[in-house]
C-alpha cells in the first residue's frame, strides 16, 4: 500500500471502521515510513485540538421567537 492509500485510509478509520486486511496494511506501511509515521501522529493532534475547540462552544437552541426574527429577516 502506498502513502496515498495510507493516509486516505487512516482519515477514512475514524468515520467508518477499516477492514483488517486495511489495518495490517497501514501498520505494516508505518512501520517503515516515518513520513506516514508523521502524518498519522500529527493528524490525531490536530483532531484532538478540534474537537477541544468545538467542545468549548456552548450548545444554543433558538426560542421560536428567535426563529422568527431570523425568518422575517430573510424574507
Amino acid at each position: 500500500m502506498g502513502c496515498q492509500k495510507v493516509t486516505e485510509n487512516i482519515e477514512k478509520g475514524k468515520i467508518v471502521r477499516n477492514t483488517v486486511s486495511e489495518k495490517i496494511a497501514i501498520r505494516l506501511h508505518l512501520s517503515i515510513c516515518k513520513n506516514c509515521r508523521k502524518y498519522a501522529h500529527d493528524s490525531k493532534i490536530l483532531d484532538r485540538m478540534i474537537t477541544r475547540s468545538f467542545s468549548a462552544i456552548p450548545d444554543h437552541q433558538f426560542t421560536k421567537e428567535e426563529k422568527a426574527e431570523i425568518i422575517s429577516k430573510l424574507r
